[in-house]
């Protein structure tokens, strides 16, 4: 992967990100070479144990499902903030790519055709 900037970070409710830890540090600015992961909406913030054990996480909801990123002891634990409506734009391109595909003209052809629950959940949100 090639190097991008990545950001250390209190993620900030309600806003979605991708995760991954910097592989390089110059001055204030962190760079990573590492795969970045989508994690969805962050949701809120959680630690257990006290002073310098303690372990620090972030919770994120990705599509109803929870996501938990475990910042690291170093501290390398990096975000970056992801516009959704660009994953939405990209999610809605794939959905009509794969029912043009699938040559699907309505809602009762899409189960014919067995695609999958978030395939159909997601055409109907937007109305195909």
């Amino acid at each position: 992967m090639t190097e991008c900037e990545v950001f250390r970070m209190t993620p900030i409710e309600g806003k979605y990100y991708k995760t991954t830890t910097y592989t390089r540090k110059n001055n204030n600015k962190y760079y990573s070479t590492n795969e970045l992961h989508y994690v969805g909406k962050y949701i809120r913030h959680a630690s257990c144990g006290y002073h310098d054990s303690a372990e620090h996480y972030a919770i994120f909801d990705n599509n109803g499902v929870e996501k938990i990123v475990h910042y690291t002891y170093e501290g390398t634990t990096c975000f970056i903030e992801v516009d959704v409506k660009i994953i939405n734009s990209k999610l809605k391109e794939e959905l009509i790519q794969t029912i043009n595909n699938k040559s699907i003209i309505s809602l009762k052809d899409l189960c014919k055709q067995q695609l999958s629950t978030k395939e159909l959940q997601f055409s109907r949100e937007l109305g195909v």
